[in-house]
């Protein structure tokens, strides 16, 4: 099921329209309600494939995803800077509603390397619920 692009916060919205000036494309036509860990969450339905070398690391990036090292919460923080944030060092995962309490999250996940480093990415509703 596909999600209103308009019922996000205006926060959000920009950070999810300048990642998708980054591949080509709109994040709004990739918005689908799916269900995570018993509750309704946002499944972004795109790659968001990039080049491993991009992130500089201690270890290879191959070899923190397998291992799970101690450098995979760094690796993911990363990916964020640069998908959702400044590409400095800032990730913007949080973002409260424009009106009301709750808020938004976004969580990056299941990476997966072969040629392309690819993930998953999720907007998590916090203290609200997805009709």
């Amino acid at each position: 099921m596909s999600f209103d692009f308009k019922k996000l916060p205006k926060s959000l919205k920009k950070v999810l329209n300048d990642a998708g000036k980054q591949y080509d494309i709109k994040v709004k036509d990739y918005l689908n309600v799916v269900e995570k860990d018993g509750k309704k969450v946002i499944y972004i339905d795109y790659p968001f494939d990039s080049a491993p070398h991009m992130y500089r690391m201690n270890d290879e990036v191959e070899k923190i995803i397998e291992n799970k090292t101690s450098e995979l919460p760094t690796l993911i923080h990363t990916i964020g800077m640069h998908l959702f944030g400044d590409n400095v060092s800032e990730f913007y995962n949080n973002h409260p509603l424009d009106k009301g309490s709750g808020s938004w999250e976004i969580i990056i996940e299941n990476l997966k390397c072969n040629d392309w480093l690819e993930v998953d990415v999720f907007l998590i509703p916090i203290d609200l619920e997805i009709e």
